[in-house]
């Protein structure tokens, strides 16, 4: 996920800047990144360069949504509020603790769209037993994936 890091976090921020959007990034914990990057810096890509390293050591996708769900969902989530996940689906948590989280932002309204760096939909267990939960997967493996997915952006 390292290697891709980086392009999904510039794809991030253009959305923070355009659309308003709110933005998370998590590794082993879940933390707002949303004021980064809404500046218009010469370091702003230095610091997301800084914000992605470590990306390859080990995720907590689960317990992250948990966390976004506990502490940001119930401000910022409303019915058919979309929530974006960028990540190869290799999570450390327990398998059966991501669709547990994703569901609790179904519950919310939320439609969940999973962005993935390959052209496969991510082969992880945890990924696959949360497949009910994710409304669509959309592959960002090739600059014709990034143009095709902006399609599912409305």
């Amino acid at each position: 996920m390292e290697s891709h890091a980086a392009l999904f976090l510039r794809i991030a921020r253009a959305f923070a800047l355009e659309a308003q959007a709110r933005v998370f990034v998590f590794h082993t914990r879940l933390a707002e990144v949303t004021p980064l990057m809404q500046r218009d810096s010469a370091t702003v890509q230095e610091k997301i360069n800084a914000v992605s390293a470590g990306f390859g050591a080990g995720t907590r996708i689960a317990s992250s949504l948990q966390d976004f769900a506990r502490v940001h969902a119930r401000a910022q989530l409303r019915r058919g509020a979309r929530v974006w996940v960028m990540s190869d689906g290799f999570d450390t948590d327990a398998p059966e603790q991501l669709a547990d989280a994703l569901q609790a932002l179904r519950a919310r309204g939320a439609r969940i769209t999973w962005f993935h760096p390959t052209r496969r939909v991510p082969a992880a267990f945890a990924v696959q037993n949360a497949r009910e939960h994710i409304h669509r997967f959309v592959p960002l493996a090739s600059l014709a994936d990034l143009a095709a997915a902006r399609l599912f952006l409305h």
